[in-house]
């Protein structure tokens, strides 16, 4: 399967490294550094990279074959950070090219995005495996526990915060997939 980096390099093709920095607003090092695969993107850089390239984000997670990509090994998880957040999402299912996208979803005690409410087309399904995780829907807070789960439209606004001492773990099933 290909992987991110060198899916990048594809796309660009024809761009410069500096043209797509500029574009992007992410350095020239830490693009070569994605495309040699010596770097773990952040899902912001990976963002402005789709951005400048006119792509969606998902087309650096698509599978070759949806036919041939249904197991997807632990070790093989794409992974994504957000480091301001400490935010940590794996893709459980084996790209984003299908009805539903499954993400495997790490909080840090702390971690609050209040301060820019997500909205999308679809419907999500939040399942909290370990941890408090509070959602907040349309204005209405739900805090969830450990074998607590909360289905929703997905076009209303909504965030998520975990105010306690350890770290939340959740899963994700979004429909239709809008990572």
């Amino acid at each position: 399967m290909m992987e991110v980096g060198e899916r990048l390099r594809r796309f660009r093709a024809g761009t410069s490294i500096n043209e797509l920095s500029r574009a992007a607003g992410v350095s020239r090092g830490r693009i070569s550094e994605i495309e040699r695969g010596i770097a773990n993107p952040s899902f912001e850089t990976l963002w402005r990279l789709s951005k400048a390239l006119s792509i969606s984000i998902s087309a650096f997670f698509a599978g070759p074959d949806p036919e041939v990509a249904m197991v997807v090994r632990k070790r093989e998880r794409k992974r994504l950070v957000l480091p301001r957040d400490k935010l940590e999402y794996e893709l459980l299912t084996p790209d984003l090219q299908r009805s539903l996208e499954v993400i495997l979803l790490r909080a840090p005690p702390g971690f609050d995005n209040s301060h820019s409410p997500l909205t999308h087309d679809g419907e999500k399904c939040i399942y909290v495996v370990n941890g408090t995780l509070t959602m907040n829907v349309g204005g209405t807070e739900y805090e969830l526990r450990a074998g607590d789960s909360i289905t929703f439209d997905a076009s209303i606004a909504h965030y998520a915060s975990n105010r306690g001492k350890a770290v939340v773990q959740a899963y994700q099933v979004v429909t239709p997939p809008s990572f």
